[in-house]
């Protein structure tokens, strides 16, 4: 079951130490009072969706830890790594190490790849996968060489989206959330024009709420509050919608899904 075993990092360290994406602002520091309940719920309600959950150990010198999501695309026991920013190289290693202890096989990318959260595996032996800002149209090949993905290549309009997982959100295999408007022409005519991958459009006004960085196993799917709508649309295709308040994680620019690496993409 896809997003049923996730790989996390509790965000002991946490901080705007940088600003590498167009949400950090080093002036606006998390609150660390808000911060821990508001992860502490997150977690608790991986938990009540019956998922399991594993650990990396936080670092002091990697503030981004908690971002797992970033750091790999990992199918069935096999991980192509994230080729991050410098200010997140740290976590590449650390997280390398894990998934090889955890008996994982791990491979370099030797361009820039921002791991999963610009790599979205649809349940359908495909991969969504986002370029142009924080991803080497090169490591498209990677990943699918590697892993064995077909590859959907999709690329935003602009660095306010600049992981993938900010525009498109999967929902169960062959249905995906997307707010069109944050892709180009292009992608919005590659994901349309798809048989086998059904759209359930979301407003722009909400995917600037991070209503998109969601995790869903076909099942129960979490997602942040004041996005009505979404969820509206989510519970009417029978999904039990958990509304989760990530206010403090989304001044690093993100969200539920960027806090959980899936260990099981299909």
């Amino acid at each position: 079951m896809y997003n049923h075993n996730l790989l996390m990092c509790r965000p002991d360290f946490f901080r705007i130490a940088y600003q590498i994406n167009p949400y950090m602002d080093i002036s606006f520091q998390p609150d660390p009072a808000k911060l821990v309940p508001e992860y502490a719920a997150i977690t608790s309600s991986h938990e009540a969706a019956g998922r399991t959950l594993s650990f990396i150990e936080p670092d002091p010198a990697w503030p981004d830890m908690v971002y797992t999501a970033n750091v790999a695309l990992v199918r069935g026991k096999r991980a192509v790594m994230a080729n991050l920013p410098k200010e997140r190289a740290g976590e590449v290693k650390l997280a390398g190490a894990w998934l090889r202890a955890h008996g994982y096989e791990t491979f370099d990318c030797p361009v820039m790849f921002s791991g999963q959260g610009d790599a979205l595996p649809t349940g359908t032996g495909a991969v969504i996968k986002g370029r142009g800002w924080r991803s080497h149209p090169d490591s498209d090949q990677f990943v699918a060489d590697t892993l064995g993905y077909e590859v959907i290549p999709v690329q935003s309009v602009s660095a306010e989206w600049y992981d993938i997982d900010l525009s498109i959100g999967i929902i169960k295999p062959g249905v995906i959330a997307v707010c069109l408007e944050t892709l180009d022409q292009a992608s919005q005519e590659r994901l349309s024009s798809r048989s086998d991958l059904r759209i359930i459009p979301v407003s722009l006004k909400e995917a600037r709420k991070a209503a998109l960085n969601l995790i869903s196993n076909g099942t129960t799917v979490m997602i942040t509050t004041g996005v009505p709508d979404m969820a509206a649309a989510l519970r009417a295709e029978g999904l039990i919608v958990v509304e989760l308040s990530i206010e403090q994680l989304w001044k690093g620019g993100g969200s539920i899904r960027c806090s959980a690496l899936a260990l099981d993409a299909n």
